[in-house]
């Protein structure tokens, strides 16, 4: 039946699992009990399909989408805090390696230090961000040249370095989930027929466009705070690009010697915002390829995972992937 068929294919691309809703209305109880029983008997709740023949070729019938019930609160509210949960630990774990490790860096050199000059605090600051992001500008100020100072360096590497991962990662997540509740929202409020197709792509042009904000508006941060050195706009923005990739040359560090205390947490502040807005670019990406389905792609696309075939793009929720496998085995295709 060319009807039925189509008819359960427009119910299987409408129908979400997760944090979607449907604004074209509640669903009927009655017609979504009637649909997922027997198909068949569902259509005639419907007088426009009920006019139909099932020989009739139809090319688009203006059927209710019927949608599962919505997600209980309570669970929304359990992994919310998860979520804020695992914010919070991240956030206190790396605190408390940056600052441990700022202190406990000072006073190996300063203790075991032969120059007569001491390792300030802010040097200590910039020593330890520079090995957790692994950006290492090298300033001689922040170098450890005593023989404990190396061996730290290396521990401290071997320890903080994850820890920065995990953190930087946690915090890209929650910024790509944040980007995707405010496209929600403004589909919801804007468009009375959203369907929530495509939302890893708007989601990655969302997060692409806030990376090449920061890009220039934190280039100009950089060329106020490198008056003395009198750096040109451009210097300032490829210094910037320099540590938002994690690259860090030597000689184009945006860490003036001239800094206090305050401005010196601001810079790191505004750098780890930039890296983690990069680290959910990149998450963003891994999870469109893995929605990639393999039967759907040419060589080239199995080769490079950059192209799919498949007109249906998988809506970036958690239960997805299994609820979509699920579906096709509660309405098989004839």
């Amino acid at each position: 039946m060319v009807f039925l068929k189509r008819f359960r294919k427009r119910h299987d691309e409408y129908s979400f699992e997760g944090e979607n809703e449907n604004l074209a209305g509640e669903p009927d109880p009655e017609a979504q009990q009637a649909v997922r029983a027997d198909p068949e008997e569902g259509l005639a709740l419907n007088p426009e399909a009920q006019s139909l023949t099932c020989g009739e070729e139809v090319e688009d019938v203006n059927i209710p989408a019927v949608s599962p019930p919505p997600e209980k609160k309570g669970i929304k509210m359990i992994r919310t805090c998860q979520l804020f949960l695992v914010l919070v630990h991240r956030t206190f774990l790396f605190a408390a390696v940056l600052i441990g490790g700022t202190y406990a860096i000072r006073a190996i050199e300063n203790h075991y230090r032969e120059s007569i000059s001491h390792m300030e605090l802010k040097d200590a600051a910039e020593y330890c961000y520079t090995i957790l992001t692994t950006i290492g500008y090298g300033r001689e100020k922040t170098l450890p040249t005593s023989d404990w100072g190396k061996v730290f360096t290396i521990v401290y590497a071997i320890i903080g370095i994850p820890v920065a991962i995990f953190t930087v990662g946690a915090y890209g997540a929650f910024l790509k989930h944040c980007v995707l509740k405010l496209i929600i929202g403004l589909e919801h409020c804007c468009c009375s027929c959203w369907q929530g197709k495509k939302m890893n792509l708007k989601v990655l042009i969302i997060l692409i466009l806030l990376f090449i904000a920061e890009f220039f508006c934190f280039g100009v941060y950089v060329c106020w705070l490198e008056d003395n050195n009198q750096w040109n706009y451009l210097d300032s923005v490829y210094s910037w690009f320099l540590t938002m990739t994690t690259i860090g040359f030597k000689q184009h560090n945006p860490y003036p010697d001239h800094l206090d205390l305050l401005h010196a947490l601001a810079y790191l502040v505004t750098s780890l915002f930039s890296i983690i807005t990069l680290a959910a670019i990149f998450q963003t990406v891994q999870q469109m390829i893995d929605a990639v389905h393999n039967q759907d792609r040419s060589i080239c696309a199995m080769l490079f995972c950059c192209y799919s075939n498949n007109k249906k793009d998988a809506y970036p929720m958690d239960k997805y992937n299994s609820n979509h496998s699920m579906r096709y085995a509660e309405y098989p295709h004839e």
